[in-house]
C-alpha cells in the first residue's frame, strides 16, 4: 500500500495529548486497513507529523475522524525509503522504562523540512508549473535543502562520518554573571577627544547586562576588525544609547569596546564589548535607579518601560552587528540579565510613587535563542521582561505606559 505522511497544526497541546491521541489512532485503524507507523511532534512550532501505510488518502482520514476528530490539514504520498533516510524511523521507538506518554519523540522539524521539500518537488516537476514557478521553487528548495543538511548534522545521524564542527567557546564570566572583566581593571585607554591616557573602570554594584553567543565556532577576528565594529558604520554603541553625549570607543585585550562615560569621575554607565571570538557582551548602570527619596526610604528601583527600549534596542544592533559585521550565523544565545538587584523594585508608572514589591533574589537571567535574523525582537525578549515583573511578584502589564 501507499506511505502517506500528514501534517496538523495545534496549539496549546501536549506531548502526552498526542500520545493519547496517537493510541486511538491505533485502536481505529484495523477497520479502515490502515496501519499508523509512526509521528513526530514539534511543540514549538505546534506541528504534528503521522506516517501512514493507507489504502488512499481518505482511510486514513477517516481513522483520525473516528478517533479523535482531529484530521489532518494536509496529507501526501512519500517514498518510504526516504523517509527513512531522511527522518531516520518508520515505527514508534520503544519507550524506555519510567518515560512519560510521548517523551520518546523527537523534534518534528525535520518533518516540516521533509514535507516541505516533497511538496517543491512535486511543483517543479508538474507539467503546468511555468519558469517562473519553477525558479523560485529551485531557488526555495536550495535553501530548505541547506537548512536540512545542518539539521541531520546537528542530529547526530552522521556522526563518525561527517565531523561536527567544533563547540563555540563562550567568554567566562569574572566577579559576577553581568562582567567579563576584573574588578578596578581598565576596559580601555581613551585616545584623544581631549580625555588622552584615561582608564576608564566599570564600578561594582548591580548591573543589567545582555550577550549575543555564536554557537559555532569561527575564525578569530583581529584587533583591527573588532575596532570597526564599535567605531565603523555599523557603530555598535554602549548598551544604552539614551545619553546625548559621553561615548568613546577603543581597543583592550578582549578586541574592542564602545562605552558610555561619566565624565566627572572617569566610570563607565554603560558599555558594548566586542569580543574576538565574535561574541558581544553589553553591561549598563544607566537604568538602576536610586534617586527617589519617599518619606521614609530611598527606593531603588527598575525603570519598567525604558529597561523594555533599550534591550530591545541593544539586541537589535547586535544582530545587526552580528550579522552584517561579524558575519555570524544563527542560530545565536542570547543571555539577559541583572545582577546585584536584591531589594529594587520595577516601577509600575514611568513618574510616580508606584513601585512593585522588592526583589530577593540578587541575580536575575534568562536564556533563549534567535534562530533566524528576521525573528522578532519583542517576542524573543518579552519572556525575559515577564521574569523581571515576576521576580518583583507581579504579572506583566499587557501595556506599559
Amino acid at each position: 500500500m501507499p506511505i502517506f505522511m500528514d501534517r496538523h497544526d495545534v496549539w496549546e497541546t501536549t506531548a502526552a495529548d498526542v500520545a493519547d491521541a496517537h493510541r486511538r489512532d491505533l485502536e481505529v485503524q484495523d477497520r479502515y486497513g490502515v496501519k499508523f507507523l509512526t509521528y513526530w511532534f514539534d511543540q514549538s512550532r505546534g506541528t504534528i507529523f503521522c506516517l501512514v501505510d493507507a489504502p488512499d488518502k481518505e482511510a486514513a482520514q477517516c481513522v483520525h475522524r473516528e478517533a479523535h476528530g482531529h484530521v489532518a490539514g494536509e496529507i501526501m504520498e512519500v517514498p518510504l525509503a526516504a523517509v527513512e533516510a531522511f527522518l531516520g524511523r518508520i515505527q514508534d521507538p520503544a519507550p524506555q522504562p519510567g518515560q512519560q506518554p510521548g517523551s520518546h519523540l523527537d523534534s518534528g522539524h525535520r518533518a516540516i523540512l521533509f514535507t516541505d521539500i516533497v511538496g517543491s518537488t512535486e511543483m517543479t516537476a508538474r507539467p503546468s508549473a511555468n519558469s517562473a514557478q519553477r525558479n523560485s521553487q529551485r531557488e526555495a528548495l536550495s535553501a530548505q535543502l541547506a537548512e536540512a543538511i545542518r539539521t541531520i548534522l546537528k542530529s547526530g545521524a552522521l556522526d563518525g562520518i561527517v565531523p561536527k564542527p567544533a563547540p563555540f567557546a563562550r567568554i567566562e564570566s569574572t566577579t559576577a554573571p553581568s562582567v567579563f572583566f576584573e574588578k578596578n581593571e581598565p576596559l580601555t585607554i581613551i585616545d584623544g577627544y581631549g580625555r588622552s591616557g584615561a582608564k576608564p573602570v566599570m564600578p561594582d554594584g548591580p548591573k543589567l547586562y545582555l550577550r549575543l553567543i555564536p554557537t559555532s565556532e569561527a575564525k578569530p577576528i583581529s584587533s583591527a576588525d573588532a575596532y570597526e565594529m564599535v567605531r565603523g558604520p555599523l557603530r555598535i554603541g554602549p548598551m544604552s544609547m539614551r545619553h546625548p553625549d559621553g561615548y568613546f570607543d577603543g581597543r583592550n585585550k578582549y578586541g574592542a569596546i564602545d562605552i558610555l562615560l561619566d565624565t566627572h569621575n572617569n566610570t563607565v554607565l554603560s558599555a558594548t564589548q566586542v569580543f574576538q571570538n565574535r561574541e558581544i557582551w553589553g553591561v549598563d548602570r544607566t537604568l538602576l535607579k536610586n534617586d527617589f527619596h519617599s518619606p521614609s526610604e530611598v527606593v531603588s528601583y527598575l525603570p519598567s518601560v525604558a529597561i523594555e527600549r533599550v534591550y530591545k534596542d541593544a539586541l537589535t544592533r547586535y544582530l545587526r552587528t552580528a550579522k552584517e559585521g561579524l558575519g555570524v550565523q544563527t542560530p545565536l544565545v542570547v543571555i539577559a540579565g541583572a545582577t546585584g538587584v536584591e531589594g529594587f523594585r520595577m516601577a509600575i508608572q514611568n513618574v510616580g510613587d508606584k513601585f512593585s514589591p522588592p526583589i530577593f533574589s540578587p541575580n536575575i537571567e534568562f536564556s533563549t535563542r534567535i534562530n533566524s535574523y528576521d525573528q522578532d525582537i519583542s517576542s524573543t525578549l518579552l519572556p525575559f521582561f515577564q521574569k523581571l515583573w515576576e521576580e518583583c511578584g507581579l504579572r506583566r502589564p499587557d501595556k506599559l505606559n
